[in-house]
Order: structure tokens, then sequence, then C-alpha cells
């Protein structure tokens, strides 16, 4: 479970964390634990647009970059990759930054470390047991949030400079919309008319970075409330103890028994 908080609900650099999480873990009479809830009461969604980014953003840039002989040890991302449309962008980009929602997003100093994480989270998933068309669902929300940090990124580049983007860059861009759109079901015609239609520049890229964060929070708050179905008693057996722990940044408090 903690795994899922540092993974999701952090950035990739530990000091960067502000998330504010809260345990239930309930024990039997014989000390053994058979319960536990979490709920994650605040996510610093800074993390998001502007860098250290969360950990899941950062690892999907890595895995999205990173050559394809690199994935040698780690067959499910290469399944992740293509089902979340990260072969088709960014590759010739490599450790340069590029635009990336409000700032810049650049290769992580060990993006190894970052393909071993998403390796691990995917195996919790699995062993959480959290069925296989909500895990497709949850990552393809994930990617297309992802996909949109460029599409934003692009935009807000082209503004600072004067409307004056490469026609690669403009390419990406139309590209990750596309990704996008056809990760959350949506058609694109749909979505240019009402994120993207709009005379100003500006409203169109707060927009998409609007939308951006509320799917990113909607996604989260998802994953973790179907973890707590999947992974709770429920609190229902009465001869039980029930302890809560609430974490702030690196912090656990004790809240009693």
């Amino acid at each position: 479970m903690q795994s899922l908080v540092e993974f999701f609900c952090s950035a990739y650099d530990s000091a960067q964390e502000k998330s504010t999480v809260m345990y239930n873990v309930e024990f039997d009479l014989g000390g053994r634990m058979i319960g536990i809830n979490t709920q994650v009461f605040c996510l610093d969604m800074e993390r998001l647009y502007d860098g250290v980014y969360f950990t899941v953003i950062q690892a999907l840039h890595d895995l999205s970059t990173c050559p394809v002989d690199t994935l040698g040890p780690y067959l499910p991302l290469k399944q992740l990759r293509k089902e979340l449309f990260l072969s088709e962008t960014d590759r010739e980009s490599g450790n340069q930054s590029i635009p990336f929602f409000t700032s810049e997003i650049s290769s992580s100093a060990d993006p190894v470390a970052n393909l071993h994480k998403l390796t691990t989270i995917l195996s919790a998933m699995v062993s959480l047991g959290l069925g296989e068309t909500f895990t497709k669902s949850v990552w393809a929300v994930f990617g297309a949030v992802y996909h949109l940090g460029h599409v934003v990124g692009t935009v807000t580049n082209a503004l600072l400079n004067g409307n004056k983007s490469s026609s690669k860059q403009i390419e990406w861009g139309q590209q990750h919309f596309k990704s996008a759109c056809s990760l959350l079901g949506l058609s694109l015609d749909n979505v240019e008319k009402t994120l993207v239609m709009d005379e100003h520049d500006t409203s169109r890229v707060r927009n998409v970075l609007g939308f951006s964060l509320g799917l990113y929070a909607e996604a989260v708050n998802s994953l973790f409330t179907t973890v707590n179905k999947s992974n709770s008693v429920g609190f229902r057996n009465i001869q039980c103890l029930s302890v809560s722990l609430v974490q702030i940044g690196g912090s656990i408090t004790d809240n009693g028994a």
C-alpha cells in the first residue's frame, strides 16, 4: 500500500512529498492484520504540472524515452508502453528537456530505477486483486494525463516564443492530443470543441490544464477506493483492534486505537 502512495501521491524526489494520508489498520485478537484502508486527503497537485513531478509521471516519461533494449528485463512494460501509445512519441527527445505542462521534463537521473518501480506497481495491482479491466482503465487515464502534459507544454512554449513553434513540435503536440483522446475514449472533435476551441490561447492552456488536474485527482481517488474495497474487511468484526495512522509528508503519527 505504501508503494502505491509513494508512486501516485508523491514526487519521485521524496523530499518533495507533501501528500497527507490516513491508514486504518485492523488486527484480530491474535495480533494478525486482517484489514487496511487508505485515504489520501491532500495531494500537492503542483507536482503534476511543475517539476519535481509525481513519480508516476516521471516514470511514464522514462518509459517513453528509454531505448527498447532497456526493456528486456521488464516485459510487462513493453505492453504498457504500447497500450499507452508511448512508443509513438518522445523517442527522439532522448535526455533533452522538452516542454511539459508549465515547465519542462527530461529523463530522470536513474531511468532504470523508475522502470523497476513501474514493474513493482504493476505486480502490486495484481496482488491487491484489482481487476484487469479496472487496471487498464486507470493506466489509460494516467497515460492520457501524461500526453496532455505535452499538449499544454507545446502550446505554452509556442506562446512564450510568439507562436513560432517548429513543424516538428506542432506534430508532436498533435500526436499527444490524439493519443490522450484515444486513451480516454473521447471523440477528437468533441474534445477540441469543449477544451481548445477558445479564441484565446491562454484560455486553451487553462482549460486543458484544469482538465488534466481533474483527471489525475479522480484517477487517484478511484484507485485507492477500489484498493480499499478489495483489501478491507470493512471493520465489521467487533472483536478486533483498529489503529489509525496519519502520514503527513514523510512522517507518520499514531491517532490511537
